[in-house]
């Protein structure tokens, strides 16, 4: 067996950058910061805690995030990370194997079930291993993963919590930006394309006259 270059525990530090990262540029959110911290109600170590509150422990939403090596249907997956959102206090929770991430919302007795299960992040076909994320190409794959698995949990259930959050015109020009983003990077060259078809044409007309 090969040997790792990289942990579960170092990569969840990267994901953990990432979305400290959102958090500070997007201040509208609402939200205090991201943690990877033990818990201190319960021996099984939550693997990354955002926080509405750090100091007072409001808890938004928490993630168990895995290697490709844990199959994201595992049951104990699924049976530990909705404890530990339940014993935070927090309305929601993601399971994540980099590979494919679900969103669910955190039942208010018991464990969850797959009817919890609100959002399903697709599979990401580049990543297969615990390393990936060193590699350039994968890096960007799993960070933009990350954001939107951070940012399905707060438009789903934010708004929806007991919490006041005052939304800035910065989160929603934001989502904008992104989407006017996308859609120049289809437009452009469909456009480009028609310009070089028609200059093709009238060139061709040109010619037979």
């Amino acid at each position: 067996m090969a040997k790792h270059k990289s942990s579960e525990w170092e990569f969840q530090g990267q994901a953990l950058t990432w979305i400290n990262e959102q958090i500070s540029r997007r201040p509208g959110l609402g939200l205090d910061k991201a943690t990877q911290e033990p818990s201190k109600i319960t021996p099984k170590r939550s693997d990354l805690v955002i926080w509405w509150n750090r100091a007072t422990g409001e808890a938004f939403f928490t993630v168990e995030l895995k290697t490709p090596e844990v199959p994201i249907n595992d049951p104990t997956l699924l049976n530990d990370a909705s404890e530990k959102a339940s014993r935070w206090g927090a309305p929601c929770f993601a399971i994540w194997n980099m590979q494919m991430a679900e969103l669910y919302k955190t039942p208010t007795t018991g464990t969850a079930t797959p009817a919890d299960r609100v959002y399903q992040l697709p599979l990401n076909p580049l990543i297969g291993d615990v390393d990936d994320w060193l590699d350039e190409k994968k890096f960007l794959a799993l960070r933009a993963d990350t954001i939107t698995i951070f940012e399905t949990a707060w438009e789903k259930f934010a708004v929806k919590s007991e919490q006041t959050v005052e939304i800035e015109a910065s989160v929603f020009v934001d989502k904008l930006a992104g989407r006017l983003e996308q859609l120049r990077s289809y437009l452009i060259p469909a456009l480009s394309a028609k310009s070089r078809q028609a200059r093709g044409e009238e060139k061709a007309q040109r010619d037979r006259s």
